[in-house]
């Protein structure tokens, strides 16, 4: 069976009696800037209280879903995570979790103790292969160690004069003008 959403390839992958596929599946529709992973290594999700150390690049979404209660955090990670994937042309779990595995575009950071409710959404995170970086001691490096994000940093570096990710691929284009005859 092929599954088209976001929504689908979570439940595919966790099921759907997981707290996490039933958390992100109830969160209000928001719109992610893809195109900004362009610039960035990888946007982080910060299970700590401000103020997030410098040079760390939040996941872009409504403020309230970040900082309002840590569950509704991670909930809307596993919605981008799964955004992202359906977007890359994922259709299974097993789709799902090699894409995310490769080139996901968020890390989950926890950098102290977190409650029991918590950790039981957290611990759901490795079966969706979406990196989660548990009190790392030194965070730059840690972040660095990072596949996914060294993927994004080495590609970036390349010589190529236009903004380039796997997350501007399935932008759609539009021809402003054409040349030649052929």
């Amino acid at each position: 069976m092929l599954l088209d959403t976001g929504e689908e390839l979570l439940e595919a992958a966790l099921g759907a009696n997981s707290t996490l596929t039933k958390r992100a599946q109830a969160i209000d529709p928001f719109i992610v800037p893809y195109d900004q992973l362009a610039r960035v290594d990888g946007w982080i999700v910060w299970l700590g209280h401000p103020p997030v150390p410098d040079g760390i690049t939040l996941l872009p979404v409504p403020g309230y879903l970040m900082w309002d209660e840590p569950k509704t955090a991670l909930a809307a990670t596993a919605a981008v995570a799964a955004d992202y994937v359906a977007r890359r042309g994922a259709r299974s779990a097993d789709g799902m979790m090699a894409v995310i595995e490769r080139e996901s575009p968020v890390a989950v950071v926890v950098p102290g103790q977190i409650t029991a409710g918590l950790q039981g959404l957290l611990d759901e995170f490795p079966k969706l292969r979406v990196p989660v970086l548990d009190r790392p001691r030194e965070l730059q490096s840690a972040l660095a160690s990072l596949g996914s994000f060294a993927l994004r940093r080495r590609a970036h570096g390349a010589a190529i004069p236009r903004a380039h990710d796997p997350a501007l691929s399935f932008q759609h284009l539009i021809v402003d003008g054409r040349i030649g005859g052929d």
